[in-house]
């Protein structure tokens, strides 16, 4: 991966945001993923310094477009599935951008984030329960 790549995915996390919708949108990542990723990949060498600022002002721009964003925290044992790292210290490493992240977060956009915990089906309810509230107005 490189800058060409990490652009050409906060510019997808863009286009996802900017697509209208009458009846809602819930996503599985959120441009917070795009700019851990980034601060990762800056960390090891493999993004620019240009890269990493770019994608630091699209977080800022960008973050407050969403109406909610939930985070399961990674919790859960890894699964070895072909498509994502099962490297207990890579996850670690992100697993603490995330959380430094959304302490920066939350002092500008108080309640932005809602961890959730538990099980698959603990987690689910948790969020379907948010969208059912959101959807009857409370």
């Amino acid at each position: 991966m490189g800058d060409q790549t990490q652009l050409l995915i906060l510019a997808k996390h863009i286009e996802r945001l900017m697509t209208p919708s009458d009846s809602g949108v819930v996503m599985d990542r959120s441009i917070m993923d795009g700019f851990v990723y980034t601060l990762y990949l800056a960390s090891i060498g493999q993004v620019s310094e240009n890269v990493l600022k770019a994608s630091a002002n699209i977080l800022d721009a960008m973050i407050g477009s969403y109406d909610q964003i939930f985070y399961l925290p990674s919790e859960l044992e890894l699964e070895s599935d072909g498509q994502r790292s099962d490297d207990v210290e890579f996850r670690d490493t992100i697993v603490d951008l995330f959380d430094q992240l959304i302490e920066q977060i939350d002092k500008t956009h108080p309640q932005k984030v809602i961890r959730i915990s538990g099980t698959v089906e603990q987690r689910a309810q948790v969020i379907i329960k948010y969208i059912e509230d959101t959807k009857n107005g409370q």
